[in-house]
């Protein structure tokens, strides 16, 4: 893909967006958590404009990091709430039966 705009804290933990169509915007939605920050871009499809949230939420291991990934959460609700543009929200949710 010819497009790509990537987030990485230390280790492992990063959030990646690769398209086929130019990124016009990006920018971290960063919820202050411990996880990696979503990733939100504009992508200028054939179609239009696009607006992603590239989602790696902060896996759900007890109370306190559960907490922080429902502040993620809220965050991407809010952001899609308040655009007019067409919007997918894609990636890994870290949503368990558990």
């Amino acid at each position: 893909y010819p497009h790509e705009r990537a987030l990485q804290r230390a280790g492992h933990s990063g959030t990646l967006l690769l398209s086929r169509w130019p990124l016009t915007v990006a920018t971290p939605l960063d919820a202050g958590t411990p996880g990696t920050p979503e990733l939100m871009a504009d992508v200028a499809t054939p179609g239009g404009v696009l607006r992603v949230i590239a989602v790696h939420a902060t896996w759900p291991l007890g109370p306190a990091v559960s907490a922080a990934r429902a502040r993620e959460f809220a965050l991407i609700a809010d952001t899609a709430s308040a655009t007019t543009l067409p919007l997918v929200a894609i990636g890994d949710f870290n949503v368990t039966p558990a």
